[in-house]
């Protein structure tokens, strides 16, 4: 999902191989998963936040603008497309809307930024 260099880099600074990151990605994957399922949504919430970061550090910011951007190709079902321009991960949606929808919700000034970007993007 990251560059093969960065993502070599990471593995090596951090003494792990290919294989060995799998299985401990699978493994917290699947605590998220599980402790998901007994309605405890913190671990994923942190794991969406550290991703977003990540991808806003490597990449670019995700702004009103660019969030708009992104919930509004997923109604024309071009979300495919709207990620590969950002050079985006194909699953970074996901964890962008999962970290964005409790900032909405937390904050109804944002919340109706984002309905007037989404509003304005439809009309591009």
């Amino acid at each position: 999902d990251c560059n093969p260099t960065t993502t070599s880099d990471i593995l090596r600074a951090e003494e792990l191989d290919a294989d060995r990151w799998e299985r401990v990605h699978e493994h917290w994957q699947d605590h998220i998963d599980v402790e998901a399922s007994r309605g405890r949504v913190g671990p994923r919430a942190a794991y969406d936040g550290g991703y977003v970061s990540a991808l806003e550090s490597e990449r670019l910011p995700i702004t009103v603008e660019v969030y708009a951007n992104l919930a509004e190709a997923v109604e024309r079902d071009a979300l495919d497309e709207a990620l590969a321009d950002l050079r985006f991960p194909e699953d970074a949606w996901l964890h962008i809307h999962r970290a964005w929808i409790p900032r909405m919700i937390a904050d109804p000034a944002l919340s109706k930024q984002v309905r007037a970007a989404i509003a304005a993007a439809r009309e591009k």
